[in-house]
């Protein structure tokens, strides 16, 4: 079986008083077609660049299944016929990327399902000082190749700055 992340987008209020009803259709369309899915959630509601089927939001519901890739195209042309969603993307993936994104996923889903105020139970106090630490020297160690961009961009600015003030000043005549 092949691995496979689908985003799929549903009509926003949809997406919000009927959440877990268009998860399961999509669930069982995946498994209609021979598929198995390995997580499926909510990702963000969102205003869309142009309307589609006369929606003006959507919800965009990202999944994880794997599926033959025989079944795919009967899976797509379901999708296409649905009134649940209103466009969706699916992208084959390999099975290290698909265990990641799993894991990134419900490690999302846990980190959103805590209430604010509460302390992870993994990251300890005072933890939030020592990743910031940490990130600040990760940003200073830059791979060559970085910094040899960074500085042909440092040159370029400081090139066009020479260029705009040397037009700015009026040429001094003796």
């Amino acid at each position: 079986m092949n691995h496979y992340e689908g985003m799929f987008l549903v009509p926003s209020a949809s997406a919000t008083t009927e959440l877990e009803g268009v998860v399961e259709q999509v669930k069982e369309l995946i498994v209609k077609h021979g598929g198995q899915v390995e997580s499926m959630a909510l990702w963000d509601e969102r205003r869309l660049a142009y309307e589609i089927a006369n929606h003006k939001r959507a919800g965009y519901l990202l999944g994880f299944f794997r599926m033959d890739g025989g079944g795919l195209d009967e899976f797509r042309r379901d999708l296409n016929y649905s009134e649940v969603v209103i466009r969706h993307l699916i992208l084959a993936r390999n099975q290290d990327h698909f265990e990641e994104s799993i894991a990134a996923q419900k490690a999302a889903a846990e980190a959103a399902a805590q209430p604010r105020g509460e302390e992870s139970p993994e990251a300890p106090a005072g933890s939030d000082s020592e990743s910031a630490e940490s990130d600040t020297d990760s940003a200073q160690e830059e791979s060559p190749a970085a910094a040899e961009q960074s500085e042909v961009v440092a040159t370029a600015a400081e090139s066009e700055g020479k260029a705009a003030t040397e037009e700015a000043s009026p040429a001094s005549t003796s």
